[in-house]
């Protein structure tokens, strides 16, 4: 642990190290997931963006795992990694959209500048309805919902997506 905290005060400069842990298949899954974590922490765009990258679809299954442990632990103090999740969130990846949308959830008020774009996205898959969709269309509203509920419960577009959505 020790180690791992160097590397993390280490910033940017650990981005490469903690990136090949991460993807490398042949290391422990709990140590790619601490190396998501930490690239996590760092919370620059370019970490962010690491992360994000490695829940694409031709990312090892293992990988998207550790890179899902990791969004739990986005920088919440930094501004351009929110800034970066809620560009994801129209990324066109679905896989990329939930696991946004659930960092974002993690980092509660911190994360109130993405309502407005959960709200947009689930009104838009409520009108079009998403059937072409490799994930459940509604596990992808419900999941923005619950990223709504976590970041300020009693907003008035919470509630309307709410009601929306039964």
């Amino acid at each position: 642990l020790p180690a791992a905290l160097a590397l993390r005060s280490c910033g940017e400069q650990a981005l490469s190290a903690l990136k090949a842990v991460m993807e490398d298949e042949e290391i422990k899954s709990t140590t790619r997931g601490l190396s998501a974590r930490l690239i996590a922490q760092i919370g620059s765009p370019e970490a962010v963006e690491t992360i994000l990258n490695a829940l694409r679809a031709d990312s090892p299954e293992s990988t998207s795992a550790a890179a899902l442990v990791g969004l739990s632990a986005i920088n919440a103090d930094s501004p351009v990694a929110i800034e970066t999740l809620i560009a994801a969130l129209s990324d066109e990846e679905e896989k990329i959209q939930v696991g946004a949308a659930y960092a974002l959830s993690t980092l509660g008020p911190k994360a109130k500048a993405a309502i407005p774009q959960l709200t947009a996205i689930i009104d838009i898959h409520n009108r079009l309805g998403r059937h072409n969709s490799e994930l459940d269309p509604e596990s992808l509203s419900a999941m923005r919902i619950y990223a709504m509920v976590q970041i300020d419960p009693l907003t008035h577009d919470v509630l309307t997506s709410l009601a929306y959505s039964t």
